[in-house]
């Protein structure tokens, strides 16, 4: 006689497919149409090799690249895990409780003619479907980032790298940025063969309203790096020294107030000179005692406008009080310092004993709002110790002065 088959068996079977199912779901179907969703809702300008899910619906993104990377500019992530909080396809919106980024690459490029390359993030066609969605991300965390700038206008090409960068931020509203986000970051400067100066940064702004609070840190970076930028007339010859510097930045209703605290280090050789005559030998402004030269920059202006700032100088010890003294003798009252592509005019200030207290004063204050940020870390510079992908160019040629250029 035969028995009836155990019901038994049959709840385990089912308990089997719907396992095999949710592991076809999981690993096979789902990933696959989250890949074609991303890369449609990106139009087309990433290529993304592997994504897995995971419950509870955790997204991991593996070998992503923009599709038009080159020797000029590229942009890479190794990996990209997002956790989903809410989607509405109704609303074309989007709701992420983070977004994780472990050990993206940029690479930013200025020709020789001056234009700045960077990776193509949209289409060839120009068109995308990322633009009719709302994204918003609680919290977006990058981890062991790395920014390389390569500037081909100046003989040798200048080759600099922002490396082990760490970065979180949030909320992230895009298109929009009209609520308060706020930020750290952290990382390093390297050059071909330089010690890395850690860079520290924190705070929140707001764009819409136009308001702005941060505070950074630059330890000794050292000046060397910027040696092509400092051929032709004027040379200047830096040697060993060194630049680290505090500030803190402020604006409300987009109009910017900064202070800017600078220190100049190691100043046992340098000079500024025009076809090798000396004009300012550095290391006679330093004294034995205070072998720097220390001051502050106040900008103010408007935060989204940098071409329209201003800026006073106050010397903050004797050596840069010197400093100021010979270029006040020379009848030089203000400079053009070059911010980016722009530049902007800072008066020569007078300094005093006060003045020097409330700028150290102002430095320290800073560097203990860091603190929890410049933990040490170890930092790899093979990265910076390549050979930059950049061409011979012409000669550099000097251009006319400005009403605040230095006149020599």
């Amino acid at each position: 006689m035969r028995h009836p088959r155990d019901w038994r068996w049959w709840t385990v079977w089912l308990v089997v497919l719907l396992i095999a199912g949710q592991y076809a779901m999981l690993t096979w179907i789902a990933p696959r149409h989250v890949l074609r969703l991303a890369q449609r809702l990106l139009g087309g300008a990433l290529l993304i090799d592997r994504a897995r899910l995971a419950l509870p619906l955790t997204t991991r993104f593996s070998g992503i690249r923009f599709v038009h990377n080159s020797a000029q500019s590229a942009f890479t992530i190794q990996q990209a895990v997002i956790r989903p909080r809410l989607l509405l396809p109704s609303l074309k919106m989007i709701s992420l409780a983070s977004i994780e980024l472990d050990r993206p690459f940029l690479r930013i490029t200025r020709t020789r003619t001056g234009t700045t390359v960077w990776p193509v993030l949209s289409h060839a066609d120009g068109h995308g479907a990322a633009g009719a969605w709302q994204l918003r991300a609680d919290t977006v965390r990058v981890t062991d980032g790395t920014i390389e700038w390569i500037d081909e206008t100046v003989e040798p090409p200048f080759h600099a790298v922002f490396d082990r960068m760490s970065f979180v931020v949030g909320p992230v509203t895009w298109p929009g940025g009209g609520e308060q986000t706020s930020f750290a970051v952290r990382g390093a400067i390297l050059g071909r063969a330089e010690d890395p100066a850690p860079v520290y940064c924190s705070g929140w702004w707001a764009l819409t309203a136009g308001d702005l609070q941060a505070s950074c840190q630059l330890e000794p970076l050292p000046l060397a790096l910027f040696d092509p930028y400092f051929q032709g007339p004027p040379t200047i010859r830096v040697y060993g020294a060194t630049i680290s510097s505090t500030s803190q930045w402020t604006a409300r209703a987009n109009a910017l107030e900064a202070r800017i605290q600078l220190e100049l280090g190691h100043l046992d050789e340098g000079d500024l000179s025009v076809h090798g005559r000396t004009i300012v030998d550095v290391k006679r402004l330093a004294t034995a005692d205070d072998p720097t030269i220390k001051g502050e920059v106040m900008l103010t202006g408007t935060l989204d406008s940098p071409e329209q700032w201003s800026g006073d100088f106050i010397p903050g010890n004797q050596g840069a009080q010197r400093l100021a003294a010979q270029f006040l003798e020379r009848n030089v009252k203000a400079l053009k310092v070059a911010l980016g592509p722009k530049r902007v005019g800072v008066r020569i200030g007078a300094g005093s004993e006060a003045a020097a207290q409330d700028i150290e004063a102002a430095a320290q204050g800073i560097r203990e709002a860091l603190e929890m940020l410049t933990t040490p870390v170890v930092y790899d510079v093979s990265i910076a110790t390549q050979p930059p992908l950049v061409s011979p160019r012409a000669p550099w040629v000097p251009t006319p002065d400005s009403e605040f250029m230095l006149d020599l």
